[in-house]
């Protein structure tokens, strides 16, 4: 069993990491060729203000699924990197079917398969995996325990 866990999380690691990489190119391109957001958005004014607000939310997504890729037991990390699917879904859900600037096909397509795939496959990981609180740096080191401690003297 041990053996099929440690693929499916290579597997998220991977998917979580690739869709972090696309958002890369995407966020990059927002601020290079601020006209490059028009190919998802439509029936809004064109703004270059925009495009950059837009690659900026796409490279903080970004560093934080690829943080998650390289350390996928941080709990921390888990419900950050499940929030930008999240905040994802809810946008684009927003915008396809409310404000109707995204149309469903194809651009609306993909970032709805995406962000609600992804979103099963965190919370699948999460009921199957011992996720650990990442400590605080507030909070007091463990108690040493080397051979060299006197304790009882």
């Amino acid at each position: 069993m041990g053996r099929f866990a440690n693929v499916g999380v290579a597997l998220l690691r991977g998917w979580v990491f690739i869709t972090g990489m696309a958002g890369l190119g995407s966020g990059v391109s927002a601020f290079l060729k601020p006209e490059s957001a028009n190919i998802v958005y439509e029936n809004i004014p064109y703004s270059p203000a925009f495009s950059r607000m837009y690659g900026t939310w796409l490279l903080l997504s970004t560093m934080v699924r690829v943080l998650f890729a390289l350390e996928p037991y941080n709990g921390g990390l888990f419900v950050a990197v499940l929030w930008t699917y999240c905040v994802a879904l809810y946008h684009f859900s927003l915008e396809i079917f409310v404000h109707r600037t995204v149309p469903l096909q194809p651009a609306g397509q993909m970032p709805l398969t995406v962000a609600s795939g992804s979103i099963v496959a965190l919370v699948a990981f999460a009921a199957t995996t011992r996720l650990r609180r990442p400590s605080s740096p507030s909070s007091p080191p463990p108690p040493s325990s080397h051979a060299g401690d006197k304790k009882g003297q």
